[in-house]
């Protein structure tokens, strides 16, 4: 294993996944408005695995029928190809965002604390 493949983030692949997703997706639209396409390396530098392109259009739309998420459609890059979809986070959608980091920091010291155990019982530095 060369020190390259020591430098990628680990990446969000078990069942938390969707929640870990649509949170990542959340944050980044509170950054700044975007198109689907345009939220994928993002995602991937947060370490989030998006996988399949659809799962991240999936999730939009389900955070759009939530309120937490709209969306325009940006015709002004016409001489650049179709026009694209742009999301953003509506005020409920800010309020479910600082919800979901509230719980997620609760999750984080929880995971933290198992961690801690299972390194103690099997000898590891945490």
């Amino acid at each position: 294993m060369g020190s390259a493949a020591l430098a990628e983030p680990e990446r969000a692949t078990s069942g938390w996944a969707p929640q870990v997703l649509e949170t990542a997706l959340l944050v980044l639209l509170k950054q700044q408005p975007r198109h689907g396409y345009a939220l994928v390396g993002p995602m991937e530098e947060l370490g989030v695995d998006v996988g399949d392109i659809t799962r991240l259009y999936r999730a939009l739309r389900n955070l759009e029928s939530e309120g937490v998420v709209t969306s325009t459609w940006d015709t002004e890059a016409r001489g650049k190809g179709p026009a694209r979809k742009v999301y953003s986070l509506t005020r409920q959608g800010n309020r479910h965002l600082r919800q979901r980091i509230k719980s997620l920091r609760a999750n984080t010291e929880v995971m933290a604390r198992i961690d801690h155990q299972y390194s103690d019982m099997v000898g590891e530095a945490s």
